[in-house]
């Protein structure tokens, strides 16, 4: 990503906790647009977070707000997409974009809100786009005859958003992609809960279904994201293709 551009910036403080970091943000396109800026500093606490920023942008800029309804405002951490419970550090190179033409998306976030993102995809229409393909996972009700209470998603934060992200960009140059995003539940869900959404688009349907269909095989064997199923008759990790584990056995 291109460095900062040296001109003057004006330091804001946005939190009102104890401040002892200070990051540098860039703006992008419409950001950029909105913020009247291309770059802007912040002193923010030590564990503030990439949704934390977001949250205060949007406090900051009105307009940003608006828009964010729309269309997801996305956090760059480096290279990678942040998700809303990132850490952000001084050194790190930050800039806040929204969502490029083409391309993917991917995070890892406490709640999917399948409606909001399937808007949000859906009104970001490119005239090439033939077909759409859809999948949402969600947590069972049952196993067989038994009763599952929950899952439990436990995740390896900054190596998983780095699976994912190259995962879709993998498949959108396999497939031909015009766009993908892969979104993934983390922490604790209850029976109907949403914990995946993948969403493909290409000229034609074939690619987009082929695609979406690789991305969850892909993910179950890739990406460093276990579960732990909580049910009727104990508690279980779930490894590998599905293989069961009661927890009894590895304590």
């Amino acid at each position: 990503m291109t460095s900062f551009i040296h001109s003057p910036v004006t330091l804001i403080t946005i939190f009102h906790a104890d401040i002892n970091m200070h990051v540098c943000v860039k703006y992008f396109s419409l950001i950029k647009d909105i913020t009247g800026k291309e770059s802007e500093c912040f002193e923010l606490p030590e564990r503030a977070t990439a949704g934390k920023l977001v949250e205060k942008l949007t406090e900051k800029y009105p307009k940003l707000k608006e828009i964010s309804e729309e269309v997801p405002i996305l956090v760059i951490v480096g290279e990678t997409v942040a998700g809303e419970d990132t850490p952000l550090s001084e050194d790190a190179e930050i800039a806040v974009i929204p969502p490029v033409s083409g391309g993917s998306s991917v995070s890892i976030r406490e709640e999917i809100n399948v409606e909001d993102v399937m808007r949000s995809f859906l009104s970001a229409y490119m005239d090439e786009e033939g077909a759409v393909a859809v999948f949402i996972g969600r947590v069972k009700g049952k196993v067989g005859d038994v009763c599952v209470k929950k899952l439990i998603y436990e995740v390896y934060e900054p190596l998983a958003q780095r699976k994912l992200a190259e995962i879709a960009q993998k498949l959108q140059q396999k497939y031909g992609l015009l766009r993908i995003e892969i979104h993934h539940a983390k922490g604790e869900k209850k029976p109907g809960d949403t914990t995946a959404l993948i969403i493909a688009s290409a000229n034609i349907r074939s690619k987009a279904l082929k695609a979406v269909e690789e991305a969850i095989e892909r993910i179950k064997k890739e990406a460093p994201i276990w579960k732990l199923e909580v049910r009727d008759d104990g508690e279980y990790w779930i490894v590998g293709d599905g293989k069961r584990i009661n927890r009894t056995k590895v304590r």
